[in-house]
């Protein structure tokens, strides 16, 4: 039976920590960290749906402008998830660039950034591209034994000093 994930380490073993998961028989895949992600063709980033981002150290998030430079002009919604206070940090890569032009732009792009408050609530703040990436707090909710994502991906404690998210992919049963 082939695997349903595709997992790449994208810069080696001694590169910026990123993980890049194809999913066979979709159309989409998911990022663990964004470290530096230039080696990865358009057409994957372009395939991102879902970024999980451990924490905010600049080789596990310095990859996020190339992909937002990949992902404007494209009709597209993109589910990052991060520690507390990762939904700031998200807000100012965003706001250090002018965005004058965005109604030229045809699609509009949206990040919808939760951040894991406790092991058993998160908050998301979505970033619309036709609002210049303004931030709209969305409700909080609930998590269910601290999942984040309903599809495959779970955090686990950290024992670090540092807040950080780890986290384990499990094949959903159907």
């Amino acid at each position: 039976m082939r695997p349903i994930f595709n997992p790449s380490l994208v810069n080696g073993r001694c590169g910026d920590p990123t993980v890049y998961v194809e999913t066979l028989f979709e159309k989409h895949s998911l990022l663990f960290d964004v470290g530096e992600i230039a080696s990865l063709s358009a057409r994957k980033i372009q395939r991102v749906d879902q970024i999980f981002v451990s924490h905010a150290h600049i080789d596990h998030f310095v990859g996020f402008d190339h992909l937002l430079r990949l992902l404007v002009g494209h009709e597209k919604t993109v589910q990052l998830y991060g520690p507390a206070g990762f939904a700031e940090r998200v807000f100012h890569k965003l706001q250090a660039y002018r965005w004058n032009l965005v109604e030229n732009y045809p699609c509009d792009l949206v990040f919808a950034v939760s951040e894991l408050e406790t092991q058993n609530s998160m908050s998301t703040t979505r970033f619309r591209l036709r609002r210049a990436f303004a931030a709209e707090p969305l409700v909080s909710r609930q998590t269910l034994a601290g999942v984040l994502s309903d599809e495959r991906c779970q955090p686990r404690s950290s024992n670090t000093a540092r807040p950080a998210l780890l986290l384990r992919c499990a094949r959903r049963r159907m």
